[in-house]
């Protein structure tokens, strides 16, 4: 299985404030194992463009969630990620 860990937080549905990284980077962890368990280099490789686009992502700053001390929004962080990754 792979999940993002979290706490629970009902206070912020509906806010578009919650930090979608985990998420992400639970994706890219499944692509690594499925292009591992399937030997498909293009899975592996498009883990390692999540996580290149996540970490461009952390660099910047510039879309980063409340709780990462940021103003953007869960979307604002999620699209930035697919951006920087359709750019890779």
């Amino acid at each position: 299985m792979f999940q993002g860990f979290h706490g629970s937080a009902p206070g912020k549905t509906g806010l578009n404030v919650a930090n979608p990284i985990a998420c992400v980077l639970s994706g890219a962890t499944m692509l690594q194992w499925l292009g591992k368990r399937h030997t498909d280099p293009r899975l592996t490789q498009a883990a390692n463009h999540v996580r290149t686009a996540t970490e461009a992502v952390l660099a910047k700053g510039c879309w980063l969630t409340p709780d990462l001390g940021g103003n953007g929004t869960t979307t604002d962080c999620a699209e930035a990620i697919c951006a920087l990754f359709e750019e890779i």
